[in-house]
């Protein structure tokens, strides 16, 4: 009974998980156009490259988000 308890929990968890996911081709994306725009320093550089990558990766989520959110819209959808 305690196995079907945490088994409908499981379940439950799942149905209620966010529909705004990031998709791994989204990630892919994301992660060419931030290399693309910050192209990774070599090992011992002043400058390092890193921070600038992550800060484009991020921007580039959420235009992605913004992006769906902004198409769901327009199909009268619930923006998520």
């Amino acid at each position: 009974m305690k196995t079907l308890a945490s088994l409908a929990a499981s379940f439950a968890i799942v149905a209620t998980a966010p529909a705004s996911a990031v998709t791994a081709d989204v990630a892919k994306t994301c992660r060419d156009e931030a290399i693309k725009a910050h192209p990774t320093s070599v090992a011992g550089a002043q400058a390092g490259s890193a921070e600038l990558q992550r800060e484009a990766f991020k921007a580039c989520l959420g235009r992605a988000a913004k992006t769906k959110s902004d198409d769901n819209a327009e199909r009268g959808g619930p923006a998520k």
